[in-house]
C-alpha cells in the first residue's frame, strides 16, 4: 500500500468518511447521467423499484436501465480498490440505489443523525457505504452533514461537520458512522448513486426470520434482504458466503409463431 492510501485508510480509520476524486469517475459520472434521464423521460410516474438494486440485471428494475452498465460501474478495480481502503483487500457488493430515493427513508435520512448498519445484515457487523455524486447539490441548496468518528462509541460527541459533495466525487462512508443529508432533498431526480458493500471476512445473513431482516422486511417492503445476490468483486471469500441465492434467470421457453 502507497504512503497516500496509508494516509486516506488512517483518515478513514479516524473520522469514518473519505473523499476522494479517482480519474474514472467523471466517466462513471457521465454514465450515471444517461441513466437518471431514463428514470426523468422514459419512466413517467417513478415508483419505488426505479430506485433501488440498480445493478442487480434480475431485479425489477432492469427492465428501465443498463444494469450491467451499472454492475460493471460498482465492480470497476477503481471503485473496488478505493472501498479497499476501508474494508480491506477482500470486498463483497450486495446492494445500490439512487440518492435520495423519495420511497425510502430520505425525510427521515434529511433530518435525522442516521446510520446504514441497519442496511447491513451480515455478522460480523461491517461495511461502507460508497456514494458517487453526479450534480446539482448546490443548485438545490444540498449539503451531506456528518458526525467524525460517530463510528466509534469513543467519539460520538464530535461537532458535524458538512460540506457540499463535488461532482464525479466519490465518497466513502463507514456504515456506522452518523450522518444525514440536509436540504431539499425530496425531489425526485437523484443527485447520487449509492452503492453498498461488506468485507468478505464477514458473513452475509440469509435468514429471513432474523430479526435484523424482520426490520428491513418493515422499513422497505419492496426489497428483500435475505434474497440479494451477492457479488464478490475484489480478493476471496473468507466467511463462506452462498453466492448463488438471489440469481434468477429466466429460464428459456417456446412461443408460438404467429402468422
Amino acid at each position: 500500500m502507497s504512503d497516500g492510501q496509508d494516509a486516506d485508510r488512517a483518515r478513514f480509520t479516524s473520522d469514518g468518511l473519505l473523499r476522494l476524486m479517482l480519474p474514472e469517475s467523471r466517466t462513471a459520472a457521465d454514465f450515471l447521467r444517461t441513466q437518471r434521464d431514463r428514470l426523468e423521460e422514459a419512466i413517467g410516474t417513478p415508483r419505488p423499484w426505479h430506485y433501488t438494486e440498480l445493478h442487480n440485471p434480475w431485479s425489477r428494475s432492469a427492465s428501465w436501465y443498463d444494469s450491467w452498465g451499472f454492475l460493471d460501474l460498482c465492480s470497476a478495480p477503481a471503485v473496488t480498490d478505493a472501498v479497499a481502503i476501508a474494508l480491506g483487500p477482500d470486498v463483497i457488493l450486495y446492494d445500490s440505489q439512487w440518492l435520495p430515493d423519495p420511497w425510502y427513508g430520505s425525510s427521515k435520512q434529511t433530518h435525522d443523525w442516521t446510520s446504514e448498519m441497519h442496511r447491513v445484515p451480515v455478522e460480523p457487523p461491517a461495511g461502507v457505504t460508497a456514494l458517487l455524486s453526479i450534480e446539482h447539490w448546490r443548485e438545490r441548496g444540498m449539503r451531506l452533514e456528518y458526525l467524525p468518528g460517530s463510528h466509534c462509541d469513543a467519539h460520538f460527541g464530535a461537532e458535524p461537520h458538512a460540506f457540499v459533495p463535488e461532482p464525479a466525487e466519490l465518497i466513502l462512508i463507514d456504515a456506522n458512522l452518523r450522518y444525514r443529508i440536509a436540504g431539499s432533498a425530496d425531489a425526485l431526480e437523484p443527485v447520487g448513486y449509492v452503492v453498498r458493500y461488506f468485507p468478505a471476512t464477514s458473513r452475509y445473513l440469509r435468514r429471513a426470520d432474523l430479526p435484523v431482516h424482520r426490520r428491513l422486511g418493515e422499513l422497505y417492503p419492496f426489497l428483500n434482504y435475505a434474497q440479494m445476490p451477492l457479488w464478490l468483486v475484489r480478493g476471496i471469500d473468507h466467511a463462506a458466503n452462498d453466492f448463488v441465492t438471489g440469481f434468477n434467470p429466466r429460464a428459456g421457453r417456446w412461443t408460438s409463431a404467429k402468422a
